[in-house]
Parts: C-alpha cells; sequence; structure tokens
C-alpha cells in the first residue's frame, strides 16, 4: 500500500471515530435533556401536591397529631415542641417557647414532629391522602425529583437531649411517682430519654429495633406519638419472670404496672388496642395475656375484644375510682387496698 492509499485510509478511520463520539455525545445530551425534562416535570407535581398539602387548616393538623387545645383559649394548642397558636381560618401560627412562627401545614408539621420536609410531607399525605391516583402521581415525582428509592423507611428516634433529663427525670419521679431506681434503670438502657423539648420519650420495639415512639409532655398534657412510628411493628416492653404478660395502653403505665406487679411481663400500645402480631407471638409461646387497659368505657370494650381475640385472656382493671396504673400508683398509700392478683377471667 503506497503512502497516498495509508493517508487517507488514516483519514477515514479517523472521520469515523470522530462521527461516532459525535453520536454518542448526542445520544449522551439526548439522555441528559430527556432526565432534566422529567425531573422538572416531577418538580411541578410534586410541588402541585405539597401546595395541596400546605393548604389544610392549622386546627386539623393539630387534632391529626394528638395535640389537645387549651381549654381557654381555642386558638393555642399543647404539642412536643411547646404550646402553639394558630389562625383558625388562616395558614400562620406561632410557637411561644421558641418565639417563632411560620406559615403552612408543612411548616407547622415539621416543628411538631421535629422532622424535614420531605418527612412533613409523607406524614401528611398518610394523615390526609389525596387519593390513590394523587398520591402515585406524588410518590413517583418525589422519587423522580430527589432520586430515592420507593422503599420502607426504618424509624428514626428523636434526638436525645441530655440537658433536658433532668426536668423529665423530675416529672417522672415527682409527679408520676415512679420508683427512681426504674427510671434510671431504664435510661441507661436507653428505653426512655428526653428531647430537647423536655418531653418523655419512650421508644418501642420489635425485640430486636426501635419501631416507634410515645412522647410526653412534662410541662401539660399532651401526649402522641413521634414521626414515623409504626404502632403495629412494636411494643414498649418490659420483660418479667413469670410466663404472664399484660398489655396496658400507655408506655407510662406500663412502668407503673411493672411497679405494682413485678413479676410480669408487661406491654403497653401506644392507645387501645385488641390485637397485635407481637401478642400473638406471646400467646403461641404459652404466655397468659392480661387485658389490662384502662378502666373507661374504650378500655373494657377493648378487653372484651381481646378476650375473642385471644380465648383465656384474663381481665385485670385498675381498682375502682383509678381510672389507670399510674393513677394507682401515685394515690397509693398504707390505707388504700391494693389491686386483687387473681382478676377474674374475660365474660
Amino acid at each position: 500500500m503506497g503512502a497516498y492509499a495509508r493517508t487517507m485510509e488514516e483519514a477515514a478511520r479517523k472521520a469515523k471515530d470522530a462521527q461516532q463520539r459525535a453520536t454518542k455525545a448526542e445520544a449522551k445530551a439526548k439522555k441528559a435533556n430527556a432526565a432534566a425534562a422529567k425531573a422538572e416535570a416531577a418538580r411541578r407535581i410534586y410541588k402541585a401536591q405539597a401546595d395541596q398539602l400546605r393548604a389544610i387548616p392549622l386546627p386539623d393538623i393539630m387534632e391529626a397529631f394528638g395535640c389537645q387545645r387549651d381549654k381557654y383559649d381555642k386558638q393555642k394548642f399543647l404539642t412536643p415542641a411547646g404550646a402553639i397558636s394558630v389562625e383558625i381560618n388562616g395558614q400562620r401560627f406561632q410557637n411561644w417557647g421558641l418565639e417563632k412562627g411560620g406559615r403552612g401545614a408543612i411548616d407547622l408539621t415539621m416543628m411538631i414532629l421535629d422532622c424535614d420536609y420531605p418527612s412533613a410531607v409523607q406524614e401528611l399525605s398518610s394523615h390526609f391522602g389525596l387519593g390513590a391516583a394523587a398520591a402515585a402521581a406524588a410518590r413517583a415525582a418525589y422519587e423522580a425529583a430527589q432520586e430515592l428509592a420507593d422503599k420502607p423507611k426504618s424509624f428514626t428516634p428523636p434526638r436525645a437531649c441530655k440537658s433536658q433529663w433532668s426536668k423529665v427525670r423530675e416529672y417522672l419521679t415527682s409527679i408520676r411517682k415512679l420508683p427512681e431506681k426504674l427510671i434510671d434503670w431504664l435510661a441507661d438502657r436507653g428505653q426512655i430519654y428526653a428531647d430537647r423539648y423536655a418531653n418523655v420519650v419512650m421508644l418501642y420495639s420489635d425485640g430486636i429495633r426501635s419501631t416507634g415512639a410515645e412522647l410526653r409532655g412534662t410541662q401539660g398534657a399532651f401526649r402522641g406519638q413521634a414521626a414515623g412510628s409504626q404502632k403495629k411493628r412494636g411494643l414498649f416492653m418490659l420483660e418479667g419472670q413469670n410466663r404472664r404478660v399484660a398489655v396496658v395502653e400507655a408506655a407510662i403505665d406500663a412502668i407503673s404496672y411493672r411497679v405494682l406487679y413485678p413479676n410480669d411481663w408487661v406491654v403497653a400500645t401506644g392507645g387501645v388496642t385488641s390485637r397485635h402480631p407481637m401478642l400473638d407471638s406471646f400467646q403461641a409461646r404459652g404466655f397468659q395475656l392480661i387485658a389490662a387497659h384502662d378502666r373507661d368505657r374504650a378500655g373494657s370494650q377493648a378487653a372484651a375484644r381481646m378476650a375473642e381475640n385471644y380465648p383465656g385472656t384474663i381481665r385485670l382493671a385498675p381498682p375502682r375510682e383509678r381510672k389507670d396504673w399510674n393513677e394507682v400508683l401515685t394515690h397509693q398509700s398504707d390505707e388504700e387496698e391494693e389491686p386483687s392478683p387473681t382478676p377474674a377471667l374475660c365474660r
């Protein structure tokens, strides 16, 4: 092959390589533009969904997350973040303790639950669903825009605040009359602690990992669940030395029950519950189930349903004149009769 032919062949090869590079660059640019267009469309959809959630009336947000209205001020609510006043027919709110305000349901949810923007949108969507199609669109939009995988997220406990622990400990031991030694033991094992708002944080678990947390205010009557809690997956649980497990409604009642019946296992469900996957497991392992719900209409009904779900369940209600087990403990005295250790079977 002559020099001229070799030169022409080399030129042809370079031209072909250049063409291939141009084709690849063009394909890459098209892919990038398509991805950008998809992300922009997703962002617009997600923004529209967020705008719809943001317009939810603020009092509805308070009720959905278990915040209690001040009986003297209808605009004020007791929340995990402190006392917050909201506009009844508006979108503004003010946290007087933090001296910080905001606007809209998403911002309010972020403050109440101490969570980020995506978590607040997720919580609001869970409580105030936009319908199956809208929810699917919002979920797909968020995945495309943020490149997040569509998989269940593990529960992240509220951040502990050691500087608030003394207030929480004082509340539990002085107001709730729980033994200091028991409270310190629970704190050492990480089952209870304080958050930055001086709420008591009581962790629920499935026996391996934390699945949720019950929050109890120390400055008011607030009671609720931490953001992302999965009540059906775990319990607040104190192990015992026998084969009896008592089911109560609140974690503080579980700790109180432990003081009164130190040998029993005791679990709190975080509300009025008559069936739970972990109770199925207890029954399968031969435990005697005890329906130790509150002495009120809801508690009695739950205990009756529990007896239907788990035949042989024992009903053990707090003594008369006492609604729950913490009331029994706080009002206990030498003159008062202790609750019967041999309750009757549910009928």
